[in-house]
Formats: C-alpha cells, sequence, structure tokens
C-alpha cells in the first residue's frame, strides 16, 4: 500500500509550464504518456476499481505499455488529495482480459479518463516529486504533482509535504487559486451532464 498526496492545478499555457518544469534544478528528463483508465464500480459494496492502460517512454513512437489495476480510499484535506492506494503491475495485453474479468464479478464501467502528456521526477525535496503535465481530455491540460510514500507518515509529516507540493506549484509559476479541489471524476461526470443538457 502507499500513501499519495497530491494536487492538480490548472493550466492556461502549455508551453511556459513546460519550459519552466524543464528548466528546474534536479529534474528528470521528461518521458511521454498515455494514460487510458476504465473505472468499474460494484453495487454491492461500492469499491471502485481501475484499470489503467499506459503507455510511456522518451520517444512517442515507442512508447512501453503497462496495465495497473488500482483502489484508492481516496480523501480531500482542503484541495489537496490524501489517498490510500492498493495497486498491481501487469502486462498490457491483460487490459481487456481484466475489464471483462471485473465485469464477471459484477462490476460494471462507470467512467472513461484519458489523459496524454509528459511526465518528470523532481529531487528536492524529503522524498522524490512526481510531476506531470497532461491533457485530460475533454477538461484541458493541469499540472500534477504527487508524492508516492510506501511508509506510514505522522500528522506533521503529511503536513510537511503537503507545504512541499505548494512549494513546488509556486516554483512552476502557477498561483494557489488555479488547484483543482475536485476529482477528475467529478469534473467528468459534470462535463457529461453538460454535453447531454446541451
Amino acid at each position: 500500500m502507499a500513501t499519495e498526496i497530491e494536487l492538480k492545478a490548472h493550466v492556461n499555457d502549455v508551453d511556459k509550464i513546460l519550459s519552466s518544469i524543464r528548466n528546474t534544478l534536479g529534474i528528470s528528463q521528461e518521458c511521454f504518456q498515455e494514460k487510458k483508465d476504465i473505472y468499474l464500480m460494484n453495487e454491492i459494496d461500492k469499491p471502485v476499481v481501475r484499470c489503467r492502460l499506459e503507455k510511456k517512454g522518451l520517444d512517442k513512437n515507442n512508447l512501453k505499455a503497462s496495465l495497473l489495476i488500482t483502489v484508492k480510499n481516496k480523501e480531500l484535506s482542503g484541495k489537496i488529495e490524501e489517498n490510500n492506494e492498493f495497486e498491481i503491475d501487469s502486462d498490457a495485453h491483460n487490459f481487456e482480459t481484466s475489464i471483462e474479468l471485473f465485469k464477471a464479478l459484477g462490476y460494471r464501467e462507470t467512467l472513461l479518463k484519458e489523459k496524454t502528456g509528459y511526465s518528470f521526477m523532481l529531487d528536492k525535496y524529503q522524498f522524490p516529486l512526481h510531476v506531470e503535465v497532461l491533457e485530460v481530455k475533454p477538461l484541458g491540460w493541469f499540472l500534477e504533482i504527487e508524492f508516492s510514500i510506501k511508509e506510514q507518515l505522522s500528522v506533521f509529516g503529511v503536513s510537511a509535504l503537503k507545504d512541499d507540493l505548494l512549494d513546488a506549484l509556486a516554483l512552476f509559476g502557477i498561483s494557489q487559486d488555479k488547484i483543482e479541489g475536485k476529482f477528475y471524476r467529478d469534473l467528468l461526470n459534470q462535463a457529461r451532464l453538460k454535453t447531454k443538457g446541451n
């Protein structure tokens, strides 16, 4: 199990934020990635399962694919997420079979989320910071920054990581008023309802 402390913020100028990240001391070489998430829910006890087909690599034309099956206990603290995550990594060719397996167990597809963009690691804080600039269709571009911790943290430790997230946000030139306080699933459902209403 991993604990994630993360936030996402709206990005207006993608080229400007990418330039800022690329010129940050301690940033890793960027990686291009595509993520296709299918969320499934069981009506009996409502655990949400995410099956993610993830493709990433240094070259857009040579991406390595993998499957991640994830269950998260999600919680918002202000606009910063604190999640407990359980995840299994598998071969990409198991993606469709995994979805069919969950359907056979009584789950149904509830949401599709697609992300495309760039991933970095920043070595500046107590733990490595995962930095992503992603287009989430049809919501637009976001900066996602996240600490993923395998060890148990104190309340003080979690608070310090939240401060580090806000520090990184400022480092990349994004103001705190750009932080998105809703989960993607809620934003996607709102967008879907708005599209149906038109």
